[in-house]
């Protein structure tokens, strides 16, 4: 499964919320779900996402699919 992470500000997130509401309620199929975070700014993602944390997804993922009860040697 693919993780998104990037920058989108407040009036295009509720746009695409918007558009895909209306094709809900059209009776079209809802969108397939994207596993996505998005940030305002690249100065709130830097204060959010620092070194450390970064290095600590690049392991994550570079080990697999973990259950936060999950035992591990990473």
């Amino acid at each position: 499964m693919d993780r998104t992470v990037g920058i989108k500000g407040k009036q295009q997130f509720f746009s695409e919320l918007e558009r895909d509401w209306a094709a809900i309620d059209r009776g079209e199929n809802a969108p397939e779900p994207i596993h996505r975070i998005y940030f305002e700014s690249a100065e709130v993602l830097s204060r959010v996402l620092t070194r450390q944390r970064h290095n600590l997804l690049k392991t994550l993922h570079a080990n697999g699919p973990l259950t936060a009860r999950a035992r591990s040697s990473v």
